[in-house]
């Protein structure tokens, strides 16, 4: 993929959206639902991220809500910047600041590297960082990185929370990764799905989720079923009315979102909550100390109060695996150093 393609090269290679400023790679970088991104720039220079759809009425309502969302939001470091909408004859076209891959992709290669004799190559760019960074692939370093990278996600999360908005769509694909030589910085992305928690329920919007059920609560995808018409013996019948979702279908999804990343790719099923050690000795190998993440902001910011209402949520509903973690890591952390060897046998040996 030439993400490094200059401006001049793109002038003379891509195809530019007729009546405007907009140029756009003839390469696919990933396939969503419905939609695809594709390299661009805007003129003079300024290089993009395009989400692409085809044009039809019902996508041109799902992509203009996106962008009303998108200028809900206000700048913040975590969400995924708009620049522009456009369209033309065939295509609607939302650019947004260019990233890099997406957490699920970082986590598979991350993955292939802890597996294989030969890992698959890098994403662009992730391999310039880390030669740039030293960055050893080994299990610590690696936990490392997720762990910043999920407390950007937490940071942007709970932007959302403040301005009253609800993602509904958090998934692995749904978060992307901007990567420089020497940082990598995590956004959320794609709100086409997203609704405002203060906006009278008649006039929410009527939209399914489409990712894999791994990363959604059952009354969000109690909801999703219900949402879609069926068929009855006297025709197609119109949907049920859901109940609408709150904060609380996020903050499931990024509990999901944490336990895949610390576990480099293993999603979260009922009933499948038999080792919560295995995650407290994962939490505590990414450091070289243990007794360094009583002031790791990182670790307070996962599992101490960066979410609103995120150990409320976790405390009463499936899966109950982040709360046992937080309080048996928070327990440990609040002990005199005397503590220390206590957890060592309980839980690391």
């Amino acid at each position: 993929m030439a993400f490094s393609t200059s401006y001049k090269t793109a002038q003379r290679d891509w195809y530019k959206v007729q009546d405007t400023k907009l140029l756009v790679s003839h390469d696919v970088v990933e396939k969503g639902h419905e939609f695809e991104s594709l390299l661009g720039f805007y003129d003079p220079g300024k290089k993009l991220m395009v989400k692409r759809m085809a044009r039809s009425d019902e996508n041109k309502e799902r992509m203009q809500r996106e962008y009303t969302n998108l200028e809900a939001f206000q700048k913040h470091p975590n969400i995924l910047e708009w620049v522009t909408f456009d369209e033309d004859d065939s295509f609607l076209y939302l650019s947004q600041e260019r990233w890099s891959f997406s957490l699920e992709e970082l986590v598979k290669y991350f993955r292939s590297s802890q597996h294989t004799q030969s890992p698959q190559q890098p994403p662009e760019h992730l391999d310039t960082y880390i030669k740039n960074t030293g960055m050893i692939l080994d299990k610590p370093s690696i936990g490392r990185v997720m762990l910043d990278l999920m407390e950007q996600v937490a940071s942007g999360l709970k932007h959302l929370q403040k301005i009253g908005y609800v993602h509904r769509d958090l998934n692995p694909k749904n978060i992307v990764i901007v990567c420089g030589t020497e940082f990598m910085t995590a956004k959320i992305a794609n709100f086409c799905t997203a609704q405002d928690s203060n906006m009278p329920s008649p006039h929410k919007h009527k939209t399914i989720s489409h990712y894999h059920t791994g990363f959604q609560p059952q009354e969000q995808i109690k909801n999703n079923e219900q949402r879609k018409p069926f068929e009855t013996s006297q025709g197609t019948s119109k949907p049920k009315k859901p109940s609408p979702e709150t904060k609380d279908a996020d903050l499931f999804s990024f509990g999901c979102i944490l336990f895949y990343s610390l576990t480099l790719g293993k999603t979260i099923h009922p009933n499948h909550f038999q080792d919560v050690r295995a995650l407290i000795r994962l939490i505590r190998n990414q450091y070289s100390h243990f007794r360094e993440l009583s002031t790791n902001i990182q670790i307070q910011a996962l599992y101490k109060g960066t979410l609103e209402g995120m150990e409320e949520y976790y405390s009463g509903i499936f899966p109950g695996l982040l709360t046992t973690v937080y309080k048996e890591v928070w327990l440990v952390m609040r002990k005199p150093v005397a503590g220390y060897e206590e957890f060592l046998r309980e839980y690391y040996y």
